[in-house]
Parts: structure tokens; sequence; C-alpha cells
């Protein structure tokens, strides 16, 4: 099964129990409301506007969004103020549909109402940092487990209420029950970016899932059940699926790499925005069909993250255009030995492979220059060091229980600079995280603000503890660039650092190669942006196997 399908397996609560006689329940003037803010604009934009317009029982796409204003219902408090759009956080959802229900069904339709409102939080709520204790409140702004299920239901009271500022409120599972005319879609919070710095502990990241975990697999069946038939909830887990799972060993629970997880913003990017599109795009079907059906909803208790594949078959109607997902990339083969995993971006183990970073910092030029983008490496010293080298390759695929018997960076030999002299190089471990960035041009032009590692930053608005880099004095290795005759590979032993970082967790914020000898020359090598993708950095890492294993299997393309 591909990931997409894996995904989209997750992605829903219960098995559909199909009505045929669907087609002719829809009902063209259903309108869609998704109450958001920057994350949600972004997955609207990147696909899921174009795929909601497109289904037969949706008649128009409105949006509640920053700056958006309406009144509150006859006989409600303005409790969101002039400017209800702005407030999207968790302790607002319990306002919103309290002193706002009528006019969100209203909002935006030409004709019709929105009978379809899906609700987001932007990626800061997913920042738990306490449990919290029962009974929670619903109208706390701090951010804890405890406060934020009961939004959702009164602890020790289902049937009970809240009084705020003079006024009842509901919990939202009882303004669910009073509104059957409406599907509601609860979709969870993208989770939080780990580099260049971490936007969030292990600890908060961990109370994120689990909030997504009790949403899905304990309040919404307790809620089926005590409402058979009715279905008009839904819960879209878009943290899961953008999310590193709970047991991974280097960034549980934090906005995988392939969406965006190490480019310092937790908006997921655009690869997350098309994927969740067309996930969302076949889940809306399902929600509505089976709202629609007044079928009973069998809850199940799904896996949390997509690391163990499930299949829930799900009968469709021939007349249900149904989401097709892209092939899954076919690793490119190579020759290496069972238990020999090769990490080269482009290249090894597919040419999907993006997991590997390089970036020139340098004392030497423009005090802004920015070399992530840059084609070469280099340990250029005139009278003292300019040059340093940053690298970093992603380990977070292989198992922890993994035992590495070598690890090897390779860089490919282009040439020298100044002097065609041996040079001692070392390598030392780095001890903070680094964005790569995109800059190429030594002399920017003015005003050009760096979107990556300088010597002075390492990334933007986060500066280097001290200016060069920050990385441990002991070096973890040492070796001899030979004068330049033929361009071939140079070969560094890293074992001990990848060791750590597989088998002890430790952070992998890569490795720093610095010149420490020679004056006005150095060695020029290839980089991961160098043209000629087979000769970019490589790590090849040889791991003890009792018996042949295919590892590529390990990385998440």
């Amino acid at each position: 099964m591909n990931r997409k399908c894996i995904l989209l397996s997750l992605a829903f609560t219960w098995i559909i129990s199909m009505d045929p006689s669907f087609a002719q329940t829809i009902d063209a003037d259903n309108d869609f409301m998704f109450i958001h803010h920057s994350c949600g604009q972004n997955l609207l934009d990147g696909g899921l506007r174009e795929a909601l317009i497109g289904k037969e029982f949706i008649d128009e796409v409105n949006d509640i969004y920053y700056g958006d204003m309406l009144s509150p219902d006859p006989g409600r408090p303005a409790s969101l103020g002039d400017v209800p759009g702005d407030n999207t956080n968790m302790n607002h959802w319990i306002f919103w549909f309290n002193d706002y229900y009528a006019g969100i069904r209203r909002f935006d339709g030409e004709d019709g109402v929105n009978s379809i409102i899906m609700f987001k939080s932007c990626f800061p709520i997913s920042d738990i940092y306490e449990d919290g204790s029962p009974p929670g409140d619903p109208f706390d702004e701090n951010q804890t487990l405890a406060n934020y299920q009961s939004v959702y239901r009164k602890y020790g009271d289902p049937n009970g209420h809240y009084t705020y500022d003079g006024s009842t409120y509901r919990p939202l599972e009882q303004i669910f029950r009073a509104h059957p005319e409406t599907l509601f879609v609860a979709c969870t919070s993208p989770p939080l970016h780990y580099s260049p710095y971490d936007a969030t502990s292990d600890e908060n990241a961990a109370r994120a899932r689990r909030f997504a975990d009790w949403l899905k697999n304990e309040w919404l069946p307790a809620y089926n059940a005590g409402n058979p038939g009715m279905n008009n909830v839904a819960v879209f887990d878009w943290f899961d699926i953008l999310a590193y799972p709970d047991d991974h060993p280097l960034h549980p629970n934090r906005l995988r790499q392939e969406y965006g997880g190490d480019g310092g913003d937790s908006h997921p990017n655009d690869a997350a925005n098309r994927e969740t599109a067309q996930i969302y795009s076949a889940f809306i079907t399902e929600a509505y069909q089976l709202w629609q059906s007044g079928d009973v909803a069998l809850p199940t208790h799904t896996p949390t993250h997509p690391s163990t594949p499930i299949s829930t078959p799900t009968p469709t109607p021939a007349s249900t255009p149904t989401a097709t997902p892209a092939p899954t990339p076919t690793p490119t083969p190579f020759d290496i030995e069972p238990g020999m995993l090769i990490l080269q971006k482009g290249v090894h183990p597919s040419e999907v492979f993006e997991g590997a970073w390089d970036a020139v910092i340098t004392d030497l030029w423009a005090s802004n220059a920015q070399l992530g983008g840059w084609d070469e490496l280099s340990t250029y010293r005139d009278d003292q060091e300019r040059h340093r080298i940053l690298i970093r390759f992603d380990l977070g695929s292989i198992p922890p229980d993994q035992v590495i018997e070598s690890a090897y960076l390779s860089l490919y030999h282009l040439g020298s600079e100044g002097d065609n002299d041996a040079q001692q190089i070392a390598i030392h471990r780095m001890t903070s995280a680094w964005a790569e960035g995109s800059g190429d041009n030594p002399w920017p032009l003015e005003g050009y603000a760096p979107d990556g590692a300088t010597w002075s930053h390492a990334a933007p608005g986060i500066p280097w503890t001290t200016p060069g880099g920050d990385f441990e004095l002991e070096p973890i290795g040492e070796t001899l660039i030979p004068p330049f005759e033929n361009a071939d590979w140079l070969s560094i032993e890293i074992t001990d650092y990848v060791k750590e970082c597989v088998e002890n967790n430790a952070p992998n914020y890569g490795v720093m190669i610095r010149a420490t000898e020679g004056e006005w020359y150095g060695h020029r090598f290839a980089s991961s942006d160098y043209e000629t993708a087979e000769l970019r950095p490589r790590l090849t890492i040889a791991i003890a196997q009792e018996s042949p294993v295919d590892i590529r299997d390990w990385i998440l393309y």
C-alpha cells in the first residue's frame, strides 16, 4: 500500500456503511464553510478549494479568516469582539458555536446555507505545555489537555453547561447534538517544526498527539454511540498526517521534513497542502455519505501515525468520484551489500531523497553572504580560517535498535584554490540547529536578507552563540586533503557520530569541517546542489545484519 493510501485510511475514524440511495440524497445547495487562519488559507489555495468545489454535493466554498466580521446571534453576547475572524484558538470555539452559529451558517452564502462547517486552530495550539486537571476550563487561554477537552465535553456531567460573564455556554458536543442539520468537521492543528530551532518540546508535542487521539478515538466514538444514526461530526486528524510518529527517534510529533519541518516555519509547505487536499477530498465524501445515510457509525481505534499500514475496506458506489493516489516512488537500484545504506541527495536511496543539507559559512566576503545554495564547498584560509563547511544528513528513519558498524562521509574533490598543497582538516559535532538556506552569492546586493546560516547566524534572527558556528571543540575526526591531481572522492570516518545519533538518540545537528592549517589556499568539493547528482556528498553506513534486509525501506520519501 502506498503512503497516501495509508494516510487516507488513518484519517478516518470509522468504517463507513454506505447508503445505496446516496446519489438521490444530494442537496445541491450545501455550502462548505472553513473557519481558519494562515495554514487553512494555504491549504485552500494549495488544492483544497478546487477539490471541494468539484464535489457534486457542495455548491459554494466559503471561509472565515483574519479580519472577517459577523454579528452574534440574536440574544447572544459579542464574545469574540469586533472582529471574530481574528480568533481561532482552542478556547474560542465554545464562543463561536454558542454565540455565532446562525451567523456562521449564513456567512458569505449567495444561496443556501453553510451546512458543512470545518474549524481549525493554527499550529501554536499544538504546543500543549501541561496536562492540567479535570474538569478544565473551556474559556481559559492556557494550553492544557484538560482545558482543550473541556471545550468538547463537560467533565463528569455530559449534559451540564458552563457560565461565563453572565451567559450560559454548552460544550461543543451538546451544540452538535442540537444541530443535526449541520455536518461539523473538527480539524486538528498542524504539528510544529523542529529545525533550525525546535518550536516545541517532546512533552508538549506528545500532548498534542494525545489530544488528537482522544478527540478521534475516544470522544468521537462516544458521541456517535450516544447519538446513533446522527453522524453529523467528523474528525480530520491533520496533525497525524503531517507529524512524525510518537516513537520517532529524533523529532517525535514534529512536522515532517518533507512537509517543511526543517525550514524554521511550522506552516505546512506546498507538498503537504497538495497531499492533504487529496486526502481530504476522499475524507469529506465519506463523511457526507455517512451523514446522509443515517446508518450507525462503527468506531475504530486506528493507529495514530502512518508507521503501521492499515487497510479499511470501504465499498464505494460507482457514482461517487474517488481520488487516485499518485504512485509511490520506487527506489533506484544500486550495488551495495545487504546492511549497507548510502544517503546522497537525489541519488540514494532513490532519486527523490532530499534528506541532505550543506552550507559554507564565510568570514571572507560580505557579512550577509549566505552560501547554502552554492554548488561547491570550500576549506579556504588566508592568514586565518575563513570558510567552514556545515553538513547534515537525515538519520531519523533508521530504527534506533540497529547497530552501526561504520559510517563514512565522502566528498568529491573538485580542485584547489591558491597553492595546491595538502591541507589538514578536522570534523566537529555541531551543537545547535542551523538552516541550509538558498544563497549562492558571496557579494549579495544591498538589503539582501539571508535565508539560512551565515558566519554570524544559524538561521534568520537566530545568532550563533559564537560567530563561526556552534560546535564541540574536540574533533570527532581528522584527515589530510592531498594536493589535487585528479577529481576523486575523499572519505572521512564519522562512525562515532552516527552511532550516537542512531543508537543513543543524540541530537543530529550535523558536522562542521574546518581547515586547521594552510595559508592562502584551500580545496573545493561538490555540494548537495552540484549539478551532477552522483558527485554530491554522500554518507555510507554499514549496519550489522544477521540476515539480508533491504534497509532502503526505512527511508520515508
